[in-house]
């Protein structure tokens, strides 16, 4: 390798990681910020053993930001000073030029890729553990007690305030159908919530109770269970790794449970499509940063974060879609948006090429 593309690969590497750090840190206090202020009842304990976990959901999003940004922030400083219109003219092939990029792409691919794999499924299983210690049926009550509504199950409670035990007073519980549609309403002097261990379930207890929408009723005290989230208590897609699905891909047809094929396909190729971005987002943005020619920091990051929030995320919503809907086989859906941006990056690549 020659000693400009060391030199290259060197800054890349770093502004990445830098960058990289720079957004985690943002997130993580906007996160804690918003647990610490909404949730009081929540240990500092708990928000603490959660930040490793919200660092490994969070990478797969400003992992592919920060090769964007790491790419145009290095190429764009290069052509800037005027490196790259010497090499060029010294004889150096855009392609060795471009090489540290490609190096660089493909060694956040697999970092990628290993994320999505492993850091993602141990989140996922590491945030279940965490939900078991959390007192939730507190941290319900308190969210009543500041007036804000509570959706549970198909249920949305309401409450006016608290009376001098804390207790969450003039409650109001909607009852919806599975279309959406308000079936009944119940309106209480007070409210309670409890966390059922044993069934892992929401346990509501109402007193001095009367039923104001639906059949006419009232009583003195009422129970209405909940079963919590499915997200918190099955197995999901998100918690598996990526050798696990395939291992499960392997199995009879009569010894699959839970998932449909499609749905795994989709998962494993959403994985390798979300990993293949880095080296995607490298034949966006180099020649991107070349016909930019930003030498400033805060020039290239705002055309890096353009191109992530007006390209990119619009893209792998699309994608998304496409995969949760069924509206195109789980393969094409998931590379669908990795391809547009290739595309558009060979397309760019092709007109720095030929100038």
């Amino acid at each position: 390798m020659m000693l400009f593309q060391r030199r290259y690969l060197l800054e890349l590497l770093w502004n990445s990681i830098s960058t990289l750090l720079v957004l985690l840190a943002v997130l993580m206090v906007i996160s804690v910020a918003e647990v610490v202020g909404t949730l009081d009842k929540i240990s500092l304990l708990n928000v603490l053993r959660t930040l490793p976990i919200f660092s490994a959901t969070a990478l797969h999003l400003i992992v592919p930001v920060s090769v964007l940004v790491s790419i145009v922030v290095t190429y764009g400083r290069a052509t800037g000073d005027n490196e790259v219109d010497a090499l060029r003219a010294s004889g150096v092939h855009p392609v060795h030029l471009f090489l540290p990029g490609l190096i660089f792409g493909a060694l956040a691919s697999v970092l990628m890729l290993v994320t999505l794999d492993y850091a993602e499924p141990w989140a996922e299983r590491a945030s279940r553990r965490i939900k078991h210690d959390v007192d939730f049926a507190s941290v319900l009550a308190q969210r009543l007690t500041a007036r804000e509504p509570v959706h549970i199950g198909r249920l949305l409670l309401s409450a006016r305030g608290v009376d001098e035990d804390g207790t969450p007073v003039d409650v109001r519980v909607q009852q919806f159908d599975l279309k959406g549609l308000l079936e009944r309403e119940i309106v209480a002097k007070q409210g309670e919530l409890f966390i059922d261990d044993e069934t892992s379930e929401i346990l509501l207890r109402l007193h001095d109770w009367r039923v104001v929408r639906g059949d006419a009723a009232a009583g003195e005290s009422m129970d209405l269970s909940v079963p919590m989230d499915d997200e918190d208590a099955n197995l999901k897609l998100d918690h598996m790794t990526t050798p696990q699905l395939v291992a499960w891909l392997d199995r009879a047809p009569d010894e699959r449970a839970r998932f449909k094929q499609d749905e795994v396909i989709g998962a494993i190729h959403g994985r390798m499509a979300r990993a293949a971005t880095c080296i995607v987002f490298v034949l966006v943005g180099l020649p991107v940063a070349v016909l930019m020619r930003r030498k400033d920091r805060i020039g290239a990051y705002l055309v890096a974060f353009i191109l992530a929030l007006f390209v990119y995320y619009p893209a792998l919503v699309i994608s998304n879609e496409l995969v949760d809907e069924g509206l195109a086989p789980p393969v094409l859906a998931s590379w669908s948006c990795p391809a547009l941006l290739g595309l558009l990056g060979l397309v760019l690549s092709f007109r720095v090429v030929r100038r």
